[in-house]
């Protein structure tokens, strides 16, 4: 053991400009690497799927804020109503795409652990 309390193969990493994983006693480094592997690509998906809903979201408010300044607008109500008509065939629509994208993100976040898992 060295003085820096390392052992031998992390401090040669180190000296090389890289970092190495301790060595454990029956434990494949590849299988470390797999599992590493895995949790980043599983924290990827996650932070994808959030960053969709957070995108849907901001644009649902937005459009929900034109829609009803838009109707604030109208005194005739067959005007309103074709507007109200319009949006709530838009967000039907939305949610409906929306949903989608989320299925096919969960069913590549699966996909993807299910692989590494097999590995």
């Amino acid at each position: 053991m060295s003085k820096t309390g390392q052992s031998p193969p992390a401090a040669e990493a180190e000296k090389r400009g890289g970092t190495a994983l301790p060595s454990f006693p029956g434990v494949d480094p590849a299988d470390l690497e797999r599992f590493f592997e895995a949790n980043r690509s599983m924290i990827q998906n996650i932070l994808d799927i959030n960053r969709a809903m957070f995108d849907f979201m901001d644009t649902r408010f937005k459009s929900d804020a034109a829609v009803f300044d838009e109707l604030c607008k109208y005194k005739d109500w067959q005007k309103a109503s074709k507007v109200q008509t319009r949006f709530m065939s838009n967000l039907t629509q939305q949610y409906f795409d929306q949903t989608t994208k989320m299925m096919e993100t969960a069913t590549k976040l699966l996909s993807t652990q299910r692989l590494i898992e097999h590995d």
